[in-house]
């Protein structure tokens, strides 16, 4: 999800399940056909990222009622 966020692609995960799940089109060609790469090139870019060690996150409030908990 954060290389999804990090790199502007969430909106492109919702034609992706379309495709894979409910159309049941093969992974491979899903994938092509919503993010526009591979599945070796995406995944290749995914380990990338992963490897850089560099996630990028953001702290989002929590909605009234809901319980937080702090791990440490």
């Amino acid at each position: 999800m954060h290389y999804l966020f990090d790199r502007k692609l969430v909106a492109k995960a919702a034609p992706y399940f379309d495709l894979a799940i409910d159309r049941r089109v093969p992974v491979e060609d899903a994938i092509q056909q919503a993010f526009g790469m591979s599945a070796a090139q995406f995944d290749k870019e995914l380990r990338d990222y992963l490897n850089k060690n560099h996630v990028v996150w953001w702290k989002i409030a929590t909605p009234a009622g809901i319980e937080s908990t702090v791990i440490r």
